[in-house]
């Protein structure tokens, strides 16, 4: 036994009932709210200062421990061990910058 209030809705719903929209169309109305600019700002920030910090703090810290290292017999130089570090924060910076402006 359905109320009344029930069967407004229904027929309400069943106005409404047709095909779907197109998959573009859905597609380009997500996309459009997909990425609000705070966020944008945020994850590009997060990224670049990131990649500074792994720059920054990987080298001094290769810097103060160089003497160990070169004593412990590793096959990896100091020279793979910076270009090593610099590559890290650079992707880390780059990503950064693809995420401001992509």
């Amino acid at each position: 036994m359905s109320r009344p209030q029930d069967s407004d809705l229904y027929k309400t719903l069943e106005s409404r009932d047709h095909a779907p929209e197109p998959l573009k169309k859905v597609l380009a109305r997500e996309q459009a709210d997909y990425d609000c600019l705070s966020c944008r700002v945020m994850g590009a920030t997060a990224f670049t200062a990131l990649g500074t910090y792994t720059y920054w703090s990987g080298h001094r810290e290769l810097r103060t421990r160089e003497v160990e290292i070169m004593r412990s017999g590793s096959k990896l130089t100091m020279a793979a061990r910076r270009l090593g570090i610099t590559g890290l924060s650079g992707m880390l910076i780059g990503l950064g910058l693809w995420r401001g402006f992509m």
